[in-house]
């Protein structure tokens, strides 16, 4: 039929040929390339290159082998003493150690400049106020009152508290000073060479760990290098996936374990057990301390010198001592209950509160 078309119509032609007028060509796979089932999203990955394979073997093999030395070499010699093995409870201060080197040897360096303070207070070369002196609002305030009798370490500490070792300064504690802070960051932290050359301690060197780290690195651009040269080759290796992962994990093992702390010698060891052995007397019963105070066997395993242990003011000027070691170990709160309860109404010269003596706040 014929008729005139309107806006929007179409006209189809349908025209009818004899079969096999046309030849039918096989589609062919990947558009000609290689022999498999026709992929219409694109050509498939060609086999990998031996080298590609190889190269991604061996630098795997590196990443783990160095990563694992890394970490075995961080443990082995020389290792820390393990000393005597056995801990006796101790109740006197030790003789040859201020607190930061104690805090040091135990691995407690984050309570040394507490403690420190503390037994600065109970030795009367400062005293500690419960309110501030300003209207800076500072909870704490410290005051110099003698800096003699006291070693060089802790002699350099009052100075980065105080800025001056004029009798009379004070310091408030819980405002921003950065200044005194830095100083006593700075004195925290040469602590170490001071517990090294004391001979508690000795120095492992960290720069083997290091190197590995360094190498680990560069092989992760040998990796990456592999996997995009395997890729111009319209391949795909696994290993060099796996290469590229194991050089990364690599890296951050070794960076981690490439420093190698100082570790107690024998001499160190000594004194960490004796150390130890304060913390379990400190950590005993009241009634289990004092049985200990006067038996025989305590009293020969240290005599405590100058002091009346069946006189209670004698007593509590023992506990007072103990007071900055408690500090060091972090048990001073209970500690400082007893004390309240042994003071009474009475209140250490080395404290001034408003509100009486209540250190446990």
């Amino acid at each position: 039929s014929v008729r005139k078309l309107g806006p929007g119509e179409n006209l189809t032609v349908v025209i009818g040929f004899t079969l096999g007028t046309f030849v039918q060509v096989p589609a062919e796979p990947n558009g000609g390339g290689n022999e498999g089932p026709f992929n219409p999203y694109g050509p498939e990955f060609g086999e990998t290159p031996w080298w590609s394979t190889l190269g991604a073997i061996v630098v795997s093999a590196f990443a783990v082998l160095g990563s694992a030395f890394t970490i075995i070499w961080r443990f082995i010699t020389p290792k820390s003493s393990k000393g005597r093995g056995i801990i006796i409870p101790q109740y006197t201060v030790p003789k040859d150690l201020n607190l930061l080197e104690s805090a040091d040897i135990l691995g407690r360096r984050w309570t040394g400049v507490a403690a420190q303070i503390v037994s600065f207070a109970v030795r009367g070369k400062l005293r500690i106020l419960d309110y501030p002196v300003t209207s800076s609002g500072a909870r704490y305030t410290l005051q110099l009152l003698d800096d003699t009798g006291v070693d060089d370490q802790e002699h350099e500490l009052l100075s980065a508290i105080f800025g001056t070792l004029e009798i009379g300064a004070v310091q408030e504690v819980g405002v921003i000073d950065d200044v005194a802070a830095k100083a006593i960051s700075s004195v925290s932290v040469g602590v170490r060479g001071r517990v090294i050359s004391r001979g508690f301690k000795v120095k492992r060197k960290s720069r083997v760990g290091f190197i590995l780290a360094g190498i680990m690195f560069l092989l992760i651009f040998v990796a990456v290098a592999l996997f995009i040269a395997t890729a111009f080759f319209m391949a795909f290796s696994g290993w060099g996936f796996l290469s590229v992962f194991l050089t990364f994990i690599a890296v951050f093992v070794c960076a981690g374990f490439a420093w190698r702390p100082a570790v107690v010698t024998e001499s160190g060891a000594e004194r960490r057990d004796y150390l130890l052995g304060m913390r379990d007397y400190l950590q005993l019963a009241e009634a289990d301390r004092f049985r200990m105070l006067q038996s025989p066997e305590g009293a020969e395993r240290v005599r405590v010198e100058g002091i009346d242990i069946t006189n209670p003011a004698e007593k509590v000027k023992l506990y007072e001592k103990l007071l900055p070691f408690a500090v060091l170990w972090g048990i001073e709160r209970e500690w400082s209950k007893e004390l309240t309860v042994a003071y009474g109404d009475a209140a250490p010269d080395w404290y001034v509160s408003r509100n009486g003596f209540d250190p446990i706040l």
